[in-house]
């Protein structure tokens, strides 16, 4: 007798609609122990039935009182203390392994119902404890096992009868071979610290593959690779250009930083007096541009204050309480593409191709239009978050500093003309190169028909004299912007256990 099938869901992004044919889990003894609330206690290992009560994937352990998997033990630790915002249907979504990222309110509603408790979640200081711990039975067992095997090779992997290397023995990471060695933590189990030391694993591989990736991104793009450099040892004393390595992306996000800097806007005694050297906006375009820009503000750039405003502290700041401001950055994406008419336009499958492939380099937009330069600092609920306060938290500070030369390079060409920031966004949303795209065609006509509205849209604000500038200086910068949004998508890559599952799935960190 076949496997069961199961029929994957449609998620309508416009519509906010989602179906599934998944049969529901059945009901099962989740073996656990009744304490007190705040006690600590030790859960039993798990039988055969492996099944979360929350979702209905495979269950590693018992977590918060209830068999759940991975996913939804992370997901109930970082929000059940959080308020949730109301579900955008009808309150009772269909919690499945493949719709549990689409509604959190709904998955945090059915968590509580299934018996998960909140008090059992440890605070900061209780995982610094057991942080503390692990590392110390660690060093321990690193030590017991370099005392036991002092006469072996420093790869462990000899055969013992006659000290030759084994070709057949298989070598795990330390990390691997010390994953079970705190039992006795609240919601802890071997299988657990396991998955998560995999996962370290396989975020240290895909930085690797990532790296690569820049690498080949600029050979592909040889306008990345020149850079002017003034000859000082030339007896003419000339500019020469040097054409650089493909992988040197130091120096391809330094040209485009340093053209991007000396940008100087036009002055306004300087602009054509007469009307006719101005693109006249049609009454559609006008339209089309009033709407998006009014959507703009509304959703992507709806800043609501934060109750921490007045008494957060940069220096208490954690870098988890910093992510937590951007995970309402999915839903608002998400609304402002419910309002792009030309999106609706599109194929489900499309809608979430074109998204997934720039979801980043649109949160870098967000963030361009919130950067001040007189305070060098990023505007949050909470206030400014200084550039250099954020390297320091991510630890990261070639990164960061990238991403700040790119939110002040666009800055300086767009000022805070949101319709400018609209008609970016749009133009880069569709685009015909993305992953699984089906009708690249149509998404290609919709590029070029945004591609043109911009260029309208600076004729009329420019005239026909410097408006060419003004979108020459747009495309380095976005050029720039698309370089380092693939170093931020391996840096937030690293950072997916503090993200809502939502901002996961759509920025494309797995």
């Amino acid at each position: 007798m076949g496997e069961p099938s199961y029929k994957e869901p449609k998620i309508d992004i416009c519509k906010g609609s989602k179906t599934s044919t998944n049969r529901q889990p059945e009901t099962h003894n989740d073996h656990t122990v009744t304490t007190s609330p705040g006690t600590v206690r030790k859960k039993h290992r798990l039988g055969d039935d492996r099944i979360c009560r929350v979702c209905g994937d495979k269950a590693v352990a018992h977590n918060f009182d209830v068999i759940s998997c991975e996913s939804c033990k992370t997901f109930f630790r970082r929000n059940a203390h959080k308020t949730q915002k109301e579900c955008a249907f009808e309150g009772n979504c269909e919690i499945t392994v493949q719709t549990r990222r689409f509604c959190p309110p709904c998955r945090l509603k059915k968590s509580f119902s299934v018996g998960m408790r909140a008090d059992m979640i440890l605070d900061e200081v209780e995982r610094q404890a057991r942080m503390e711990k692990i590392l110390t039975n660690r060093k321990k067992r690193q030590e017991a096992a370099k005392k036991d095997n002092s006469d072996s090779t420093q790869d462990g992997s000899t055969d013992p009868c006659n000290g030759e290397p084994n070709p057949h023995a298989v070598c795990f990471p330390d990390s691997c071979n010390e994953a079970g060695l705190n039992f006795d933590d609240n919601n802890t189990d071997p299988v657990d610290i396991l998955l998560s030391e995999l996962e370290q694993h396989e975020t240290q591989q895909q930085e690797l593959t990532t790296s690569q990736s820049i690498g080949q991104l600029s050979s592909h793009c040889p306008h990345l690779n020149r850079t002017r450099t003034v000859s000082t040892a030339s007896s003419e004393g000339t500019p020469t250009t040097t054409e650089n390595s493909p992988n040197n992306t130091v120096d391809q996000t330094n040209d485009s930083r340093t053209r991007s800097a000396i940008f100087q806007h036009v002055p306004p005694s300087l602009l054509p007096s007469d009307p006719m050297m101005y693109w006249r906006l049609t009454s559609e375009e006008h339209k089309l541009i009033t709407d998006l820009t009014v959507a703009y503000k509304e959703t992507l750039l709806k800043l609501p204050v934060s109750e921490d405003a007045l008494t957060i502290q940069l220096e208490a700041l954690s870098l988890e309480q910093t992510l937590g401001y951007c995970d309402g950055f999915a839903l608002e994406i998400i609304n402002f593409l419910k309002r792009v008419p030309d999106f609706k336009t599109l194929d489900i499958q499309d809608q979430q191709a074109v998204l997934k492939a720039n979801a980043m380099v649109f949160l870098m937009l967000k963030s361009s239009a919130y950067f001040s330069e007189e305070k060098d600092a990023w505007l949050k609920p909470f206030g400014a978050l200084p550039v250099d306060v954020f390297a320091r938290m991510t630890k990261n500070e070639v990164v960061v500093k990238r991403y700040a030369d790119f939110c002040r390079s666009l800055k300086r060409i767009l000022k805070n003309d949101f319709s400018g920031y609209v008609l970016v966004n749009c133009w880069l949303l569709f685009e015909p190169q993305a992953p699984n795209v089906l009708d690249r065609q149509k998404v290609n006509v919709l590029k070029d028909r945004y591609s043109t509205l911009l260029k309208h849209y600076l004729e009329s604000q420019f005239s026909y004299v410097f408006a060419s500038q003004y979108h020459e200086a747009l495309q380095e910068s976005v050029t720039l912007g698309k370089v380092v949004s693939t170093e931020m998508t391996l840096m937030f890559s690293s950072w997916k256990d503090f993200l809502m599952p939502l901002m996961v799935e759509i920025m494309n960190l797995r």
